[in-house]
């Protein structure tokens, strides 16, 4: 009597586990559902994307401290869409890099640290669309010696040939 209470006791634990299991796992996959959020959503679905995009940014970066932003300009692409706080415009990429370049040069120096970079890949149906997202802050000197410290959050696109299209930053 005492093996089939116990057999008994044991089926009963070990169904309980396996439908713990199931809810466990459905409730993983509940989070593909169509979601409201209230307001329009351009993109909304997104899953990792190939660190190399973050790779690139992190040497733009580099590149903007170092007054070196020439040095990789084959990352962008013919035509790029800059959004900043107070200014937005769409041209030509040399166009486009020659404003940055003369931004940069009002500072003798400019030092940049990352917080958090990731790279994400939009798989919603107006997509597929590679970005990457930074936060970091920068450290400015002028040439007249005033400093500056701003926190940066930026959003980097990527067309479909892997460059650069779209940079829009926020700063406090």
């Amino acid at each position: 009597m005492k093996k089939l209470l116990f057999g008994s006791l044991v089926l009963c634990l070990i169904s309980c586990g396996t439908e713990s299991a199931k809810t466990e796992s459905e409730n993983a996959t509940s989070g593909t559902e169509a979601v409201s959020y209230g307001y329009p959503v351009k993109y909304s679905k997104f899953e990792m994307a190939d660190v190399s995009y973050s790779q690139k940014i992190a040497e733009l970066w580099k590149d903007y401290d170092e007054n070196m932003l020439d040095r990789h300009v084959e990352y962008f692409a013919d035509t790029i869409t800059m959004e900043y706080p107070g200014w937005k415009n769409t041209g030509p990429r040399d166009t486009m890099l020659a404003g940055i370049k003369a931004d940069r040069g009002i500072y003798s120096s400019c030092q940049s640290s990352i917080i958090g970079i990731i790279s994400a890949l939009n798989t919603d149906e107006a997509g597929p669309r590679n970005f990457v997202m930074v936060w970091g802050s920068e450290k400015k000197t002028s040439d007249d010696g005033t400093m500056d410290s701003t926190m940066v959050n930026e959003v980097w696109g990527f067309n479909k040939d892997g460059k650069v299209n779209y940079v829009s930053q926020f700063r406090q």
